[in-house]
């Protein structure tokens, strides 16, 4: 083992009383204990092996780590470790002796055993030889052979002197409490002053408050009069109250009498609101039955969109099966882009429970020419029970499918004029189905079987 310059170890623990240290905690952090005595580091040294940290008198005295067992270490003193061990609170080694010192560890040894501990030895004053607690310097005066009276003299100027520095050292610290008296003494005033006028204004509060309640007794008082008034009147109302109780009694007894004839129109009037329902019911279905005009307004915002257009609902007769037609201007399917495509869907009506299902009609409608030459485009739609949209519909309002045609009509036969040769058509404008922004339809005939 290798070693910095320093000075020689100290003595073991045991002699200074190291290992007999009271904590005021129940005991020091591990890393504050030396891994071979197991008592708290003393002048910690640390090693450059393993970097654990040794009481100097301890790493002195081996030639092997004894942690990694290395032989060739080096070892230096650790300042760090050093003050944190001497901060580490702890009683005075003597407290079972009577001694109540309590504080850091680093100043049991470096002032209070040697200088404040009553309950350590010290050697005669008057150097007799003779080993001495502090307590019994006065009663070995007496006895001791090397006590002169010079050096009693000698010792009472000491004290005197001590006691001098005593003195000045308590005035030192007494002068800054006397400023701070008359700091406080200058506060206390300002409180007076602040206190004399919070007095003040609160005998002023109380005035008011009187003053107050002086007013509220008056008004009590007038209250205490108009309650008396609200009273009488009070008890004029109960009577008059009564008066009119008793003709409503007898003015409910006269009409139970109408009671029952009212109840004998309830009946009548019922029906007659039901009929009128009903009355109202068929007069829309009568409105809405072949032939019937529907009219598709906007139909190059249906195209440019590439949306359907869904009619009003009509009846194939009064109380009969409900349809709707659906156009879509841009077409689909096999019509997309090229075609319009027109469709016939069944609806769920308010009459179906009474009517035959599946269905089994012939919708015949047309594309009306709204030129003076009136060539319409005839067109029909068949239901049966063959297909699927002829069933009657309970879920939702419309069937899912319907029947008609994705290739109803080319496009550039329903834009027609200018704008067919521009599509792609001949030109040749036979017929007009498209007249401003408007195409309409006519629902025929519907044939049910």
């Amino acid at each position: 083992m290798s070693k910095v310059p320093s000075s020689p170890s100290s003595p073991p623990p045991v002699s200074s009383g190291w290992s007999s240290l009271n904590f005021v905690s129940p005991s020091p952090p591990e890393s504050l204990i030396c891994p071979i005595c197991l008592s708290v580091l003393k002048d910690p040294y640390i090693t450059d092996c393993c970097g654990n940290h040794f009481c100097h008198y301890c790493i002195d005295r081996v030639e092997t780590c004894p942690l990694c067992r290395k032989t060739n270490f080096k070892i230096f003193p650790n300042l760090e470790k050093k003050r944190e061990v001497s901060s580490i609170p702890v009683y005075c080694i003597h407290r079972e002796k009577g001694c109540g010192w309590s504080g850091p560890l680093g100043r049991l040894f470096e002032t209070h055993l040697p200088m404040e501990c009553q309950f350590v030895p010290r050697p005669c004053p008057y150097n007799c030889g003779a080993s001495l607690l502090p307590i019994d310097v006065g009663a070995h005066e007496d006895s001791c052979p090397k006590v002169t009276l010079d050096a009693l003299v000698h010792k009472m100027k000491a004290e005197q002197i001590n006691l001098g520095i005593s003195m000045m050292g308590f005035i030192g610290r007494l002068a800054p409490l006397v400023e701070e008296v008359a700091i406080l003494k200058e506060e206390n005033k300002g409180l007076r002053e602040e206190m004399g006028k919070v007095r003040d204004g609160l005998k002023a509060e109380i005035v008011k408050v009187l003053e107050s309640q002086d007013e509220i007794r008056l008004q009590l008082v007038e209250s205490r009069g108009r309650a008396d008034i609200l009273e009488r009147e009070n008890s004029k109302m109960a009577k008059r109250i009564d008066e009119l109780s008793k003709k409503l009694e007898a003015t409910q007894a006269a009409g139970t009498s109408l009671n029952i004839q009212e109840h004998s129109i309830d009946g009548p009037a019922q029906s007659i609101s039901e009929l009128e329902s009903k009355l109202n019911l068929m007069t829309l279905t009568c409105t809405s039955v072949p032939p019937l005009t529907l009219v598709l307004s906007g139909f190059y915002g249906y195209k440019t969109s590439g949306t359907w257009w869904q009619s009003r609902p009509f009846y194939s007769h009064p109380c009969g099966y409900k349809f709707r037609m659906e156009v879509k201007p841009s077409g689909s399917g096999s019509g997309s882009g090229t075609h319009i495509s027109v469709y016939v869907h069944v609806m769920k009506g308010e009459f179906d429970e009474k009517l035959k299902w599946p269905l089994n009609a012939v919708v015949n409608f047309r594309l009306i020419d709204q030129s003076p030459a009136n060539r319409h485009f005839e067109s029909k739609v068949s239901f049966s029970s063959e297909n699927e949209a002829s069933n009657r519909v309970t879920g939702d309002r419309i069937a899912g499918t319907g029947r008609g045609y994705s290739q109803f009509l080319p496009l550039v036969q329903v834009i027609g004029g200018a704008e067919g040769v521009a599509a792609g058509g001949s030109g040749i404008a036979l017929a007009q189905f498209l007249k401003g922004d408007t195409i309409v339809f006519e629902i025929v005939q519907i044939t049910c079987k």
